[in-house]
């Protein structure tokens, strides 16, 4: 009988120690942030939003070279009857059309030695699919932060929800912007930049306010 009574009354302690674990994990998870901690957390919102914009430019004006490139090379291919435009790869043994296809149903030898060469053409074909994939990366990344902006204008957040937003932006961020914001090194393998360092922004030029994120460009398709 004293057994049974000594293991109820333990059982009981081991409940309450439990729900006292609960609802210090549930005070925990429902303390707003400070004003110092909202500001920080603002602050590396806008040098995201900053950098992805820099990104956004610099991808717009490689992909408008790549393209007037690959026009160029478009413009001296081989065009088949039905309007598809070809190149022979140097050795002479296969033929490519503009999309990356090859065509097995023509003789490579009907393309004239002037004109440009398969390979001449891959190279800016393929930087143009992966700069294009850059910028929908970017663009998407784009829209993570205006949900964000969206999400604080809701309500006040939690420490914990601005925890979970700051690892979120770090996982999602693009290359070209982790290496703006420092996440990624800019040239060394040995160095890391500060916030703010590989954008050459001094403390007082980071953004802090989410007005910065007001002027973003969106760029069309």
């Amino acid at each position: 009988m004293l057994e049974r009574d000594r293991q109820e009354r333990e059982k009981k302690r081991e409940e309450a120690l439990d729900d006292q674990h609960e609802a210090f994990i549930d005070f925990a998870m429902s303390v707003l942030a400070t004003d110092t901690e909202v500001t920080a957390f603002n602050a590396k919102l806008d040098l995201y939003g900053t950098a992805t914009v820099d990104a956004l430019m610099e991808n717009e004006k490689e992909l408008a070279a790549v393209r007037e490139e690959l026009q160029g090379l478009l413009a001296k291919a081989y065009v088949l009857p039905d309007g598809r435009r070809v190149f022979r790869t140097e050795d002479g043994m296969r033929v490519f059309d503009e999309h990356g296809v090859e065509v097995k149903d023509i003789d490579p030898m009907i393309i004239e030695e002037w004109r440009p060469a398969w390979e001449r053409y891959e190279n800016p074909f393929e930087r143009e699919i992966n700069l294009s994939a850059q910028r929908n990366d970017l663009l998407e990344f784009q829209q993570l932060q205006d949900d964000i902006h969206d999400e604080q204008g809701e309500a006040p957040m939690t420490k914990q929800r601005m925890d979970e937003l700051e690892d979120l932006l770090a996982e999602n961020a693009p290359d070209p912007v982790k290496r703006r914001v420092g996440i990624l090194p800019e040239s060394s393998p040995d160095h890391a930049a500060m916030p703010g360092e590989a954008l050459g922004l001094t403390d007082d030029m980071v953004p802090t306010s989410p007005a910065s994120r007001v002027m973003s460009p969106i760029f069309g398709g």
